[in-house]
């Protein structure tokens, strides 16, 4: 697993919580789930002033291009990384797996969403 994680389930305390949820704002919900279960709140800001909407698997991409750029670079061997966390651009390092899944029509409906 390549993403930020958080046990807490949004915002650890009372006093993080955003007076206007971000997660309230969006149009559309990707599942229709709590988008903060077990992750980092989407309101959280970064010390480069990014909100985590913005950048939440920006941070696997840079890991997975790491890994990428280690096999090539210094191991002089063609990689293969498979990373679940999935930013824009990334298929230059790196496939994509969904996770932990089963193979019913129901979640190969899931992977097209």
């Amino acid at each position: 697993m390549n993403e930020a994680s958080n046990f807490c389930n949004g915002p650890c305390y009372f006093d993080q919580t955003a007076v206007q949820p971000v997660q309230q704002k969006l149009k559309y919900i990707p599942s229709g789930r709590n988008l903060e279960q077990t992750t980092i709140p989407l309101d959280a800001i970064h010390s480069d002033g990014n909100i985590e909407l913005d950048v939440h698997n920006l941070y696997g991409a840079q890991q997975a291009a790491a890994t990428a750029k280690f096999f090539t670079e210094t191991l002089d061997r063609r990689p293969m990384v498979v990373s679940r966390s999935y930013f824009a651009g990334q298929g230059k390092f790196s496939q994509r797996t969904l996770g932990n899944n089963f193979s019913t029509g129901q979640y190969m409906g899931y992977s097209v969403l």
